[in-house]
């Protein structure tokens, strides 16, 4: 598959994924993994850690929640398996 960000609800699945713009992240979760201990990493652009997690099981669920605003955008890390799915918003 391919990353799609074309909506409010982004489907990150393939790495290398950077946007280098504010985003402010309503809600996110890892969903599909494999197996147990795939792992996920995003990071800020300046390095700031975002998302740092391992799958306790295999099809593991985690919902990260809001984030809030990342003014310097985000990039993803490590996606060894599974979609992280991404829901924007704008505004304060």
């Amino acid at each position: 598959m391919a990353n799609d960000i074309s909506s409010g609800n982004w489907r990150i699945d393939t790495l290398p994924f950077s946007y280098p713009y504010p985003v402010k992240i309503i809600n996110s979760n890892w969903t599909d993994q494999s197996t147990a201990n795939d792992q996920i990493v995003f990071q800020q652009q300046n390095g700031k850690p975002l998302i740092d997690s391992k799958a306790q099981t295999p099809n593991y669920q985690q919902n990260f929640g809001f984030m809030g605003w990342f003014t310097s955008g985000i990039k993803g890390v490590i996606l060894t398996s599974g979609v992280l799915n991404i829901s924007v918003g704008s505004g304060k």
